[in-house]
């Protein structure tokens, strides 16, 4: 049963409101699944974006002062995770590891911190190209130390090797017969959880013929990236560009993608919340909860971090705009308070949070500011 005097507060930062609400640090890597709740992965599907168009982008603090620029990501292929983004600081000599459980918010046109710009000014730096690994690995598990408040040389790793993101951009893939498969074009990522969702492959090695792959199926060999498919197969199933961006956010497709090769997916997309049904009551499998008077549905917490996600996948310039949104979820009713920029926004936000807490769920208490 739902407690019926809960109250749950969440604060809509720019802190948080693409991440929906910050995870636990340590529960980014595939080696310890369940950590979210049922739904919440397969919902931010929606909200990764492509390793290409992340790098070269420029960073903000919480404050929307610009930092610097996002350089490259620190990566660990096989467990599906991101180390760290190299970030490029403004006015600067030098390169700074920073964890990526540090970001708030990434879209196409801006990544922005969840920090304060002094800790990033006080940050390790990198002033000269690594090549040795374990001089490599000291600077990152300083720097993750750093940002995390744990002691240096202790960041939670996986033991597999780290490798940059455009350095697996551009590598040939084969599989054991040594069929060439295509080229990797692309690592799908969600910055702020720390994940890299998919490697997109293009079997003419020229952006035609897309196909996705679970980044735990592909393994590194000399120059090149293995996978246990068929070409034939993969042909198949490839997709034009316009068609599959698209088809890969949606979680039963994705979670296929995953089984095709032996992956089981760390999202379910069975349990996913689905906005909008029927007078409000989300689609949860095993992870609904009875409400008052025995409907089923999400906890208040699930509904907070759903209306979250709904408002980013609506429009992600939201996470640039706002100061401080509060959502109030206590028995399934809503209340939105705080400021947005004008009466548009106030009534989009509204629409939104009721198209999935529901009709006549949401009291939209936003003050427009002009």
């Amino acid at each position: 049963m739902r407690k019926t005097n809960a109250s749950i507060l969440i604060a809509l930062t720019l802190t948080g409101i693409l991440c929906g609400m910050q995870p636990p640090a340590r529960a980014q890597t595939r080696e310890k699944p369940g950590s979210f709740p049922p739904g919440y992965l397969a919902e931010r599907l929606g909200l990764m974006e492509r390793a290409s168009l992340l790098m070269g982008l420029p960073v903000y603090d919480r404050d929307e002062h610009k930092l610097g620029k996002v350089e490259d990501f620190y990566v660990e292929l096989g467990a599906g995770r991101i180390v760290c983004a190299l970030v490029a600081p403004k006015g600067g000599d030098h390169y700074i590891a920073v964890p990526a459980t540090s970001f708030a918010a990434a879209d196409r046109t801006k990544v922005m911190l969840g920090i304060a710009r002094a800790k990033l000014e006080e940050a390790p730096a990198l002033r000269t190209a690594l090549a040795d690994p374990s001089e490599l690995k000291k600077f990152v598990d300083d720097s993750c130390g750093y940002f995390d408040g744990k002691v240096a040389g202790k960041r939670e790793n996986s033991g597999r090797e780290m490798v940059r993101c455009s350095e697996l951009i551009g590598l040939t893939v084969r599989n054991e017969a040594q069929e060439n498969l295509g080229k990797v074009v692309n690592l799908m990522l969600d910055i702020p959880i720390g994940r890299i969702v998919f490697a997109v492959v293009s079997l003419d090695g020229t952006g035609g013929g897309l196909y996705a792959v679970p980044p735990g199926a592909l393994m590194r060999g000399k120059g090149i990236l293995l996978l246990k498919a068929e070409r034939a197969k993969l042909k198949s199933m490839a997709q034009p560009d316009s068609f599959f961006w698209t088809e890969i956010t949606k979680p039963a497709y994705a979670a296929g993608l995953y089984r095709m090769h032996g992956q089981e997916p760390d999202f379910d997309a069975s349990g996913a919340v689905v906005p909008g049904a029927t007078q409000g009551v989300m689609a949860v499998k095993a992870g609904g909860t009875a409400a008052a008077g025995g409907r089923v549905g999400p906890t208040d917490a699930e509904l907070s971090r759903s209306i979250l996600t709904a408002m980013v996948r609506a429009d992600s310039s939201y996470a640039f705009l706002f100061k401080k949104i509060k959502i109030c979820v206590a028995n399934g009713v809503v209340t939105l308070s705080g400021q947005v920029k004008d009466q548009e926004s106030k009534e989009k936000l509204g629409a939104i949070a009721e198209s999935v807490a529901g009709t006549g769920q949401v009291n939209n208490q936003l003050v427009a500011r002009k």
